[in-house]
């Protein structure tokens, strides 16, 4: 028997000459640590998985995005409301019938200060002693 994964699907061929297929298991491939944005700066990352069965729902089982929405194609946008790190656990569902897979990974989220100008023209952050 051999076995052998292309892409998303991994594909058994055995000595008689059946094959068979089956779907690849579901896979966040995201990093868990996100690229920090800036608050009141517009933001967009995007999650992203393989394997299943395309295409992917995305949805948030816990935690708050203060300012940001996850969409359910994965996109984390909107404008950061206050400096923190978040801590929120996104949940990837595939189209496979009858039943779907899910995966989930906790993700954090740094917001930095809020970049503003000081009276010479230059970016400070909101947090600087100029």
């Amino acid at each position: 028997m051999i076995n052998k994964t292309l892409g998303i699907l991994a594909i058994t061929l055995a000595a008689l000459g059946t094959v068979s297929a089956q779907q690849a298991p579901l896979l966040i491939t995201t990093s868990p640590t996100l690229a920090s944005i800036r608050m009141g700066q517009p933001a967009s990352l995007t999650l992203s998985v393989r394997g299943g069965t395309p295409p992917y729902t995305w949805s948030l089982e816990s935690g708050k995005l203060n300012g940001l929405t996850l969409t359910p194609a994965g996109q984390i946008i909107g404008y950061p409301g206050s400096r923190d790190t978040l801590t929120i656990k996104a949940v990837a569902t595939d189209s496979t019938a009858p039943t779907r897979i899910s995966t989930a990974r906790i993700f954090k989220l740094s917001i930095l200060p809020a970049l503003s100008t000081n009276s010479t023209g230059n970016f400070t952050s909101s947090n600087s002693t100029n």
